[in-house]
């Protein structure tokens, strides 16, 4: 009978235990890497791979980029990709529907980018020395790309 409460303070520490583990699980987490490689044509392609490794699915929508004080961002799916009725009717009920890929757990999103896409895609002149690039997701969180500075350099040396 005297060893009740420990016994029950011992079971409620577990179970606490227990609850952080299965919260910090079930989050939504984004493993990335970029890495170079050559095409057909012998061009250099930057290869940016995300998987999302958590239980969450993920709605990822913008490619993010800072250099200095400036920061660039822009859509991972191109405008001219979406339906043309999904855009009829975001015009119709004024609202400002932003095109977003869903990443359930385990999958993957992969986007390749060549030197003429990297100048479109963000502000021209400034990829090149980008300090950081992330992808962020709908609800803002920003997912960075590890080593993406040196990656980078390799990517746009001669």
């Amino acid at each position: 009978m005297k060893y009740l409460p420990v016994i029950a303070i011992c079971i409620s520490i577990l179970s606490l235990g227990i609850s952080w583990y299965s919260l910090y699980r079930d989050k939504s987490r984004l493993t990335i890497r970029a890495n170079i490689f050559t095409d057909q044509k012998s061009k250099k392609v930057l290869e940016i791979r995300a998987v999302n490794v958590g239980r969450r699915p993920l709605y990822i929508n913008w490619f993010g980029l800072r250099h200095g004080k400036e920061t660039s961002r822009t859509s991972i799916v191109p405008y001219e990709f979406i339906d043309l009725k999904e855009q009829l009717e975001s015009m119709e009920h004024h609202k400002a529907k932003e095109p977003f890929v869903k990443l359930t757990e385990g999958e993957m999103f992969r986007h390749c980018i060549t030197r003429d896409d990297a100048s479109t895609l963000f502000m021209a002149g400034v990829e090149e020395f980008a300090e950081k690039v992330w992808i962020e997701d709908a609800l803002g969180k920003r997912f960075c790309i590890p080593g993406i500075k040196k990656t980078l350099k390799q990517f746009y040396k001669q």
